[in-house]
């Protein structure tokens, strides 16, 4: 297998005309607990539980930092039913806020909360109810009207974005209509006009001294 020519052009794929340069990514785990089983854990034995330790319910986070980067970063959380990856790419196809806020020079972390998502480890038992909700989302977020992609394809997309979910979290509410935005779903970063939110997001991050 030709492995280093391959790593090569990806490596020169992100360095496009556009102007998108990387200069430091990862990912590493937050928090989390640590479950033992009573007794002492003999590698000569190893199906047997005695000993053995679970660690889980921590925060999975991957991110991005571009050169000549701002000094503060920015952390996206997914709301409710989403994981990390709803920041990647839009349903249609189009740069997520993830590659956006990069363009504009921020540091970008994506966050997975505790038993969600790339951070599904979790020591407390549960299973997720299996039952055929995909129009109770679409209603929820008001998928069904305003500015978010169309077409068949992105829908699938959408609907592969789905997770089970933490419980709330703390946000700060923009009324979009308030700031002239006006036909947006609940996924504003994936609309046909995520560039004018993200200006709006842009324009709060200055005012804030964070730019």
């Amino acid at each position: 297998m030709r492995v280093l020519p391959v790593l090569a052009a990806l490596a020169l794929a992100g360095c496009a005309a556009d102007g998108l340069r990387i200069a430091e990514q990862g990912s590493f785990a937050v928090g989390g607990t640590v479950v033992r089983a009573p007794g002492e854990f003999d590698f000569a034995r190893p199906t047997r539980s005695d000993g053995r330790t679970l660690h889980g319910d921590h925060a999975a986070v991957s991110y991005q930092i571009p050169v000549d980067a701002k000094a503060t970063p920015l952390v996206f959380l997914p709301g409710y039913g989403q994981t990390s990856r709803c920041w990647d790419t839009t349903p249609d196809g189009r740069e997520g806020w993830r590659t956006t806020f990069l363009r504009r020079g921020w540091p970008v972390y994506l966050v997975d909360q505790p038993r969600r998502g790339a951070a599904g480890r979790t020591t407390v038992a549960a299973m997720p109810a299996v039952l055929p909700d995909d129009q109770l989302w679409l209603e929820n977020f008001r998928i069904h009207a305003g500015a978010f992609p169309k077409g068949e394809a992105a829908m699938d997309q959408f609907l592969r974005w789905m997770t089970p979910d933490t419980g709330p979290i703390d946000v700060t509410l923009v009324h979009l209509p308030e700031a002239g935005i006006r036909g947006n779903t609940h996924f504003p970063f994936a609309d046909t006009n995520s560039e004018e939110v993200a200006d709006l997001a842009a324009d709060w991050l200055r005012a804030k001294g964070l730019d």
